[in-house]
């Protein structure tokens, strides 16, 4: 039983990913209507985007590679039904299995990487810079709550997108005219902001003004650590929680629900489970290798999203046609941002730059992992987005007695019982936003990166302004309080009536 669910669980982990790369995400260049003429900027905010922010297309038809098209779903499914359905009738297990992998890979694999970790031939990243109009146009409207994103080909390694967000930089500067850029890194794009700050450590000081980290995949996420070292599991239960409370109406999720509460159904049948449980103990490498690893896992960029108690186990399942060029590009990540991630922040602040972490929380983990019950904002770890926090696991919490675990003077215990922040590595500059999935609530974020950016002097969570734990009303930031939250996944609830409850799903 235990690989059956390991075997399922990596199933599952394919379609997580269509749901997860599938979210919304925040990109092009945020005008607003000009009712005033304004004082032009003097300083921009380059949002670097996360995953999905465009698509893998075949460079020649312009057809959509990923995320995968209905069509292309159902042309996979089409193909593999016939030996599924002939391999049922003879009792073949290795038959269903077989055509059931071969499927799902030939969904994926005119997106996956060549064993160099670089894009195959014909197969191109759909994205466009804004113009140099648009830019001026961001400039002159004078809106300090603007942003102007960077999207890159996530697929890549972490020092090629940064040297690709370096020229970015440039291009912005030119084109606007400004002296001073932001920088806010959004999932995946904070640990592209990172390999930046690591790759032109010398220079960034004389125009860098400011770093944001926003639900920062920077220190990775146990739903893609775990898989990649095939440390995962699944808990029935969990999963159809999560499929419920995290996702939309897109593909990955209606695929993902229909698959996942079929097997609910199906687990009822002991005989089934059995019939799984012997078929996936006999052919667990083939689906793990044949279908994840000589996909995602040519993939460097989703390398950067393994954390660092993971990375020695996974890099063990490095696909077996890569060659050194590949283990050098996921390597240099991890040796030279993901240990030194102190150092590099450290760094920004000794040379006076703004710095802040924003981190979201309240849902369950992606629940392909040895534990679903992490505290996350569904699909980062809030301990990683945090740099450290002590959480509660869901269902759960701190305790009544609880005593926060470093005495800095303040108090560091969420209202909800959930987060010890006085554990975090930059406890002063860290904000958390109470039920807050990780595509929603930009709105409040740009209101608290504005003030961090924009403010007189570097703001901390003690000042007052804005106070280290947050819900979201109106698409504001308002100060979470014993009296205004809701744990969805334990028993203690607050009034949802008292008017400041929201429910971050904008």
């Amino acid at each position: 039983m235990k690989n059956t669910k390991r075997v399922i669980s990596i199933i599952l982990a394919v379609t997580m990913c269509i749901s997860v790369f599938s979210l919304p995400v925040w990109a092009g260049i945020f005008d607003k209507k000009e009712e005033e003429q304004k004082q032009p900027l003097e300083i921009l905010t380059i949002f670097v985007e996360g995953i999905n922010c465009g698509d893998i297309v075949d460079a020649k038809t312009g057809e959509r590679l990923f995320p995968p098209s209905t069509d292309s779903i159902v042309s996979a499914v089409a193909k593999a039904l016939p030996d599924t359905i002939a391999g049922e009738i003879q009792n073949d297990d290795e038959k269903i299995v077989e055509s059931l992998v071969n499927g799902i890979t030939e969904v994926f694999d005119r997106c996956s990487m060549d064993e160099n970790g670089n894009s195959k031939p014909g197969v191109k990243f759909d994205y466009q810079w804004p113009s140099i109009r648009d830019i001026k146009k961001t400039v002159k409207a004078g809106e300090e709550n603007h942003r102007i994103t960077y999207c890159y080909d996530w697929r890549l390694d972490m020092k090629t997108t940064a040297a690709g967000l370096h020229k970015y930089i440039e291009y912005v500067m030119q084109a606007s005219g400004v002296k001073k850029i932001n920088l806010v890194g959004f999932s995946m794009g904070a640990a592209a902001v990172m390999s930046y700050l690591k790759l032109y450590e010398d220079e960034y000081k004389d125009y860098i003004n400011g770093v944001v980290l926003l639900a920062a995949g920077c220190n990775g996420s146990s739903a893609c650590g775990q898989p990649f070292s095939r440390k995962v599991n699944v808990d029935k239960s969990a999963l159809i929680n999560y499929v419920d409370s995290m996702l939309g109406f897109d593909l990955g999720a209606i695929i993902e629900s229909s698959l996942i509460h079929k097997l609910g159904a199906l687990s009822v049948t002991e005989g089934v489970i059995d019939w799984v449980d012997g078929v996936l103990d006999k052919y667990l490498d083939d689906v793990y290798d044949g279908m994840f690893m000589n996909t995602f896992g040519t993939m460097p960029g989703l390398w950067s999203l393994v954390p660092e108690e993971d990375y020695a186990l996974a890099r063990q399942n490095v696909p077996q046609d890569a060659n050194d060029e590949f283990v050098e590009k996921i390597d240099w990540y991890h040796n030279q941002v993901a240990l030194n991630k102190n150092r590099i922040i450290d760094g920004v602040i000794d040379n006076g730059l703004r710095f802040g972490i924003l981190v979201k929380y309240g849902f369950p983990i992606t629940p392909v992992t040895e534990n679903s019950a992490v505290l996350s904002d569904g699909v980062i770890d809030t301990r990683y987005e945090s740099f450290g926090a002590t959480c509660a696991d869901i269902g759960s919490t701190l305790g009544k007695d609880y005593v926060q675990k470093n005495d800095n003077g303040h108090n560091c215990l969420s209202a909800d019982g959930l987060i010890d922040s006085s554990t975090c590595d930059y406890c002063d500059r860290t904000w958390f936003f109470k039920n807050c999935e990780h595509s929603s609530g930009l709105d409040a974020a740009m209101e608290l990166f504005t003030h961090i950016f924009y403010d007189e002097t570097q703001p901390t969570v003690w000042d007052g302004d804005y106070p280290q734990f947050l819900i979201i009303k109106e698409n504001k930031p308002v100060a979470l309080t014993e009296n205004n939250y809701v744990n969805y996944y334990s028993d203690t609830t607050a009034d949802e009536n008292s008017g400041l409850f929201q429910a971050c799903r904008c």
